[in-house]
């Protein structure tokens, strides 16, 4: 049998095409960076303030192809259905590690003072007036934090911004939140209100182009619209896996306005949709 495979994409076709999509989907201007090495290879991801580093790992991890088990001292290799991104019809490039990184040091700075302000009497803790009390050290420990960027560090998980510069932000309140055994901060930038808690309405539909590879047997996924995923090209092999997944055929899909045959998914299938095509792919 003859595989069919989607563009692979090499590493500087990988990270444009990464950082295009971090960009248009998350608001992050994502520094990109890959190292290859003896035994390995890595792709650094790192950023300043926007969304929460977890919601990147979340999808970024699919980029890594196993994971270190220190329990057993070994590395295991991921299912091929695990692994993989397909953005623009191209499949991303996979390495042995990958690390993201979110800067919110000038972020959680800001919070600082603004918890200080509010809650004056906690604990152990000196007041905050400036820069120098946000690193000198309290009385004694505070849980399990010596200073201002221990504690702040320690109580507000997965903070989201919607911008890279703190100095555009202004903190409105301090909350506690319940489900993260935390805190959390209201913030102002451009005139609306934000929570550091509220990941999900940062993440935007990223315009990927619906650019059709006349290439023999490819097999390619697209955005098709709003709310619509498509996969163009010879797909007899997988048809029943398209299929069962809940595709629809449509031998009159418009493709830059062009006539095309294909299948029709709901964007909720976008990630089951692609493991399907990245486990066919592998197919020798």
């Amino acid at each position: 049998m003859e595989t069919k495979t989607f563009l692979q994409a090499d590493t500087r076709k990988s990270t444009a095409i990464l950082k295009k999509y971090l960009r248009e989907k998350y608001g992050i201007n994502a520094s990109i960076k890959s190292k290859f090495y003896s035994g390995g290879s890595s792709l650094n991801i790192s950023y300043i303030g926007g969304i929460s580093q977890h919601v990147i790992e979340r999808e970024i991890n699919r980029l890594q192809y196993g994971r270190f088990d220190g329990m057993i001292d070994l590395y295991e290799y991921n299912k091929s259905a695990e692994n993989g991104l397909i953005i623009d019809g191209y499949k991303l490039e996979e390495f042995k590690h990958v690390f993201v990184s979110q800067d919110l040091s000038e972020f959680r700075k800001k919070i600082a003072f603004a918890f200080s302000k509010k809650f004056r009497q906690y604990a152990e803790t000196h007041q905050l007036n400036t820069e120098e009390d946000y690193e000198k050290n309290f009385p004694s420990l505070v849980g399990n934090a010596w200073n201002w960027v221990q504690l702040i560090y320690q109580n507000f998980n997965k903070l989201s911004f919607v911008t890279d510069n703190a100095e555009l932000i202004e903190i409105t309140d301090i909350l506690q939140d319940a489900e993260n055994y935390g805190y959390y901060a209201k913030y102002i930038f451009n005139g609306k209100e934000y929570a550091t808690n509220n990941h999900e309405s940062q993440i935007t539909k990223p315009t990927i182009k619906k650019e059709p590879r006349n290439i023999v047997n490819d097999i390619i996924l697209i955005d098709y619209s709003e709310k619509a995923i498509a996969v163009i090209g010879n797909t007899y092999e997988i048809k029943e896996g398209l299929k069962n997944l809940g595709g629809k055929f449509n031998k009159f899909l418009t493709v830059e306005g062009e006539k095309k045959s294909g299948w029709i998914f709901n964007k909720s299938q976008a990630d089951k949709v692609s493991d399907l095509l990245i486990q066919y792919s592998k197919i020798d």
